[in-house]
């Protein structure tokens, strides 16, 4: 591809009359090719001026293609999406290819070096957010037990007088203390001691 710039290069200061390839006006081009993706018919021109492979064509207009780096004799293809950088730049900067100038290589060698640098960022930052997750849901999930826990703490004190009244609540004739006189404050009173020994407990060992 670089040979074929040249050529275009030399054959264009020979001619009389010059065609300046950077205006969109006056390039034969167009603007389309750079300003937007552009379809086959219009990368036709540019792939019978520069004798592009057909495959490079297709990958080229094709958008969303995977990172890679293809060679196609004096052509060299590549594609550049954002992290899985690392194989194309490795191939630029460590595999002789006849578009790549060899003084360049060392160049490239400092993008890898850079590119592998961000990446190891980006997944210790990626490790990172994993573990501050992981810790929010751990202290989630302990306080979602510590709830349980008080829930089950005061289910288990409320079930003692639920249970003792509801006996007594079925008014049978031969219950014990039914028709005393301190059958009533007496009750009462063993049933706050119960509660009261039972929220002792529970709040010794951290259940309340």
């Amino acid at each position: 591809m670089v040979g074929n710039v040249r050529k275009v290069a030399r054959l264009t200061r020979r001619s009389r009359h010059r065609v300046d390839l950077s205006h969109p006006a006056r390039s034969p081009l167009g603007s389309t090719v750079v300003n937007c993706e552009p379809t086959e018919t219009e990368f036709a021109e540019a792939a019978e001026l520069f004798g592009l492979h057909p495959l490079a064509v297709e990958d080229a207009v094709q958008a969303h293609q995977r990172p890679k780096l293809e060679s196609y004799g004096d052509v060299l293809f590549a594609v550049l999406a954002v992290v899985p950088l690392g194989r194309p730049l490795e191939t630029l900067s460590t595999k002789p290819l006849r578009a790549v100038d060899p003084a360049i290589r060392a160049h490239f060698r400092d993008v890898a070096d850079h590119q592998a640098r961000v990446t190891d960022q980006i997944t210790a930052f990626d490790a990172l957010i994993d573990s501050i997750l992981q810790a929010h849901l751990a202290q989630v999930a302990v306080a979602q037990n510590d709830d349980a826990r008080r829930i089950t703490a005061w289910a288990a004190i409320i079930a003692v007088p639920t249970m003792v009244t509801g006996m007594y609540g079925m008014n049978l004739d031969h219950m014990p203390e039914l028709r005393w006189r301190f059958g009533y404050p007496l009750a009462s009173g063993v049933l706050a001691v119960a509660c009261f020994f039972l929220y002792r407990g529970f709040k010794r060992n951290g259940w309340l």
